[in-house]
């Protein structure tokens, strides 16, 4: 596992300043299948061991804090792995939040 936390201007083009926070490993990666879902409540390939609720949290927690998830991965063998990167924008001064 690798986490790298970085100063990060928004992918999106907004001009938002902020940190962006990667997580990245080398498993075996997320099927195509299931990318979609990943987030989902619920939703886990974990079986009897995973509750399904740890993106579901992790995506909901980001975007009440004006945040963004990106997930990219790949199964392929050799080059298997996923890649978690959160931005979060920086508090405005005087935003009165």
């Amino acid at each position: 596992m690798h986490v790298r936390i970085s100063r990060a201007l928004e992918w999106a083009g907004l001009g938002r300043r902020g940190l962006r926070v990667t997580f990245a490993d080398n498993g075996c990666g997320i099927s195509a299948a299931d990318m979609p879902r990943i987030t989902e409540p619920f939703f886990t390939t974990k079986g009897t061991a995973g509750t399904g609720l740890g993106l579901a949290l992790v995506k909901d927690t980001v975007e009440k804090h004006h945040g963004v998830l990106r997930v990219r991965s790949s199964t392929k063998s050799g080059r298997s792995g996923s890649v978690f990167t959160i931005f979060l924008p920086a508090a405005s001064c005087g935003s009165g939040a």
